[in-house]
């Protein structure tokens, strides 16, 4: 059963709850440049076509891996939204705590099998945690490091 927006408790910084956290979301997007757009997208699109075949994928998606200060965590999930929100709480406080980025941005939506479209997102940064917080998502390990191709531009694409 899916639930509404005014229905769902969010914990702080998930999920369109105001205008400062969208706004948020937003400058986190319009930041990367337009061959990290291009990586964001091929992300966006691979893990997106996994799911005909299986029901969640995620990825971490690191523009600049010599300096990651931040991330972008993409999951996709078939099932319902309020199993795809907790999944993708936990996952995002995962990723914050395994790839030793100061900060992650997470979008979440349905998976290639669902007819709609929704979304939930987070903007989290490794100072709002303890480092005792961050322990406790070390276990188990769901990101490996990312290798970015090296030497892009844009006559390569």
């Amino acid at each position: 059963m899916d639930l509404d927006d005014k229905d769902r408790e969010f914990p702080e910084g998930f999920g369109l709850v105001n205008h400062e956290q969208y706004h948020a979301l937003l400058y986190e997007l319009s930041s990367l440049t337009r061959l990290e757009r291009v990586g964001f997208a091929e992300s966006y699109f691979v893990k997106f076509k996994q799911t005909r075949i299986h029901n969640e994928r995620y990825r971490l998606y690191i523009p600049d891996d010599e300096h990651p200060e931040k991330a972008y965590l993409l999951f996709f999930s078939n099932g319902t939204r309020s199993e795809r929100f907790i999944f993708f709480t936990n996952l995002v406080h995962r990723a914050l705590a395994q790839s030793q980025c100061d900060k992650i941005i997470g979008i979440a939506t349905e998976g290639a099998k669902q007819s709609g479209r929704s979304f939930d997102f987070a903007v989290v940064k490794r100072s709002d945690y303890s480092e005792q917080q961050l322990l406790e998502y070390m276990e188990p390990r769901l990101f490996n490091p990312i290798h970015q191709r090296k030497n892009i531009d844009e006559w390569s694409l």
